[in-house]
């Protein structure tokens, strides 16, 4: 992906992530702010999520099912999103009925949604990260993303599973997901 440092005031060609949010803005699945930024490192919303992995499949219309969760009816912006990210197991609710819609997204919280979404199936190798061992409830999701090379660690050897996921990291997993 090249580089287009003219879509957004905040983004410039030093931003490493730069490349994979032009592909992410062109190819519709994320779009700026009324002030002319793409706010690279504010964190991603569990509502945002729904509709960039609606967009990424290329999914057709959808409608809003506002009886699914109790914090979220027919006002809010990504409701089709959210009906259609629920009704194919992407994403769940949580024990109290609600979806939590600006509740931020971890990293593995990504993985998790990425593998449903891949309809994946492997097993764990918690030797991968050292954050990451095989008892983890994520293990198998975050072993597969970075196999897949959708999501990598950091150089202390961790994937820090529990690390928010900014806007600007989206895109690069987007960016990953759909070239693998």
């Amino acid at each position: 992906a090249a580089c287009d440092a003219t879509l957004f005031d905040d983004v410039d060609a030093s931003n490493p992530f730069c490349p994979e949010i032009t592909w992410a803005a062109n190819r519709g699945l994320v779009d700026g702010f009324a002030d002319g930024g793409f706010h690279p490192v504010e964190v991603v919303t569990r509502e945002v999520v729904a509709a960039l992995l609606y967009r990424l499949s290329g999914a057709s219309a959808s409608t809003c099912d506002a009886s699914l969760f109790d914090d979220v009816d027919a006002s809010n912006a990504f409701c089709a999103e959210i009906t259609w990210a629920a009704g194919r197991g992407i994403v769940n609710g949580y024990a109290d009925g609600t979806f939590r819609p600006a509740e931020g997204v971890t990293r593995q919280a990504m993985a998790v949604f990425l593998y449903r979404l891949a309809g994946a199936t492997s097993g764990c190798d918690g030797t991968r990260f050292d954050d990451v061992s095989d008892t983890h409830p994520f293990c198998a999701e975050i072993t597969w993303v970075a196999s897949q090379g959708i999501a990598s660690g950091y150089a202390d050897g961790g994937f820090h599973p529990a690390a928010d996921l900014t806007r600007q990291a989206a895109a690069s997993i987007l960016y990953n997901y759909d070239q693998r």
